[in-house]
């Protein structure tokens, strides 16, 4: 089989990787390969959607099938801008403070421009990969806030590049999933 197809579906299982599935896989290890891949897919999927209209593009024919699974890896680990922490003042009154990640952010706004670019490529499979992660995020019974959080925040980069029609569609059956 041809290496760089082999060494792209490694680089997809790698950032599709879940720290739970390997626990000698340290989740400090799975952070620092994240970086890098999140960066990786981004500057990908600019290049494939400037090469969207051209048919003949040997780059864009090479992607396409990847890029399910591009957008799949992505959903599930899409870092969040901020987080929150509890703080325990002198007085021992304990409060939550939101804490936003610099680093974090501007992977998550990678992240998101990358999702954003992809549903722009392919829609439907877009809706498809965050319904996947719902019902994934469902079947866990809620209880993997971090499933929760990233649904959450894939989303937020989905839903941004829909018409306005669809994503009230959208936006309404993404809440009514979360209330019922």
């Amino acid at each position: 089989s041809n290496p760089l197809i082999l060494f792209h579906q490694w680089l997809i299982e790698l950032t599709a990787k879940d720290s739970e599935d390997d626990m000698d896989f340290q989740e400090n290890d799975l952070t620092q390969y994240n970086d890098s891949l999140i960066t990786y897919w981004y500057e990908l999927a600019q290049r494939i959607y400037s090469l969207f209209y051209e048919q003949q593009s040997e780059v864009r024919a090479f992607y396409e099938p990847f890029l399910p699974s591009i957008r799949r890896a992505l959903i599930s680990k899409i870092p969040p801008p901020y987080g929150f922490t509890e703080v325990e003042e002198e007085d021992g009154f304990r409060s939550h403070r939101v804490v936003f990640n610099t680093k974090f952010g501007d992977l998550y706004s990678s992240a998101k421009d990358a999702l954003v670019l992809l549903t722009n490529l392919d829609l439907n499979d877009s809706v498809r990969a965050l319904e996947e992660s719902m019902t994934k995020t469902q079947s866990s019974g809620f209880n993997r806030l971090d499933l929760v959080n990233k649904t959450a925040w894939a989303f937020g980069a989905i839903v941004s590049a829909l018409s306005e029609q669809s994503n009230k569609l959208f936006v309404t059956n993404f809440i009514g999933f979360y209330i019922s």
